[in-house]
């Protein structure tokens, strides 16, 4: 077994060199993609930004406006049925 091991079978390469040959380029590959990931992320939240800029709409803005109207709809509800409800008592008081 220590024969193999010293002997280069892999190119100029013995078992050890090219194993270690081997992580080295795995580790710089996963490097790189780890990287172009970070950019592109990068790159998606920077258009996305611009986006929503040139769009004049603020999605956080727009659900606060949504719950706010929401509010109002349910308070005029609320109005309605009361002013029903004392309509109706006003006329069955004949």
């Amino acid at each position: 077994m220590l024969k193999i091991q010293d002997q280069k079978l892999i190119g100029d390469n013995t078992l050890t060199e090219a194993y270690a040959s081997l992580v080295g380029t795995i580790g710089d590959r996963a490097r790189g993609v780890k990287s172009a990931l970070v950019s592109a992320e990068t790159d998606l939240r920077t258009k996305y930004d611009t986006k929503q800029a040139l769009s004049g709409v603020n999605m956080d803005e727009e659900y606060i406006n949504l719950d706010m109207f929401k509010q109002y709809y349910n308070a005029n509800a609320q109005l309605l049925k009361t002013a029903t409800d004392m309509f109706d008592a006003l006329l069955s008081i004949r």
